[in-house]
């Protein structure tokens, strides 16, 4: 379900017209974008952070219980997910 940002109506169907307004998501890279004019502002999360975030991430108690529950939802609910990732890895490198 999403909220129309034009009518406020609720729609189901996130790539449908709104069935109030007509209004339609455009697409950016491939993606909806609801308020499109905010895709490419990008904050102030500049992409050097990214090095820092990852080396705080190995200490903190919430990112190593959130990534052990991710993993232990992929083993138990996509029991195939390393064949896909390691497929998907493939097909990059290939590139």
């Amino acid at each position: 379900m999403i909220i129309c940002p034009s009518c406020s109506a609720i729609n189901s169907n996130l790539n449908a017209t709104c069935s109030k307004c007509g209004f339609l998501p455009e697409k950016v890279d491939g993606f909806c974008a609801f308020y499109s004019e905010l895709v490419h502002i990008g904050g102030d999360f500049k992409s050097s952070y990214f090095s820092e975030l990852a080396r705080l991430e190995n200490a903190n108690f919430w990112f190593r219980s959130r990534n052990h529950l991710t993993l232990w939802f992929l083993k138990a609910y996509c029991p195939n997910i390393s064949f896909i990732l390691n497929r998907a890895l493939e097909l990059d490198v290939q590139r």
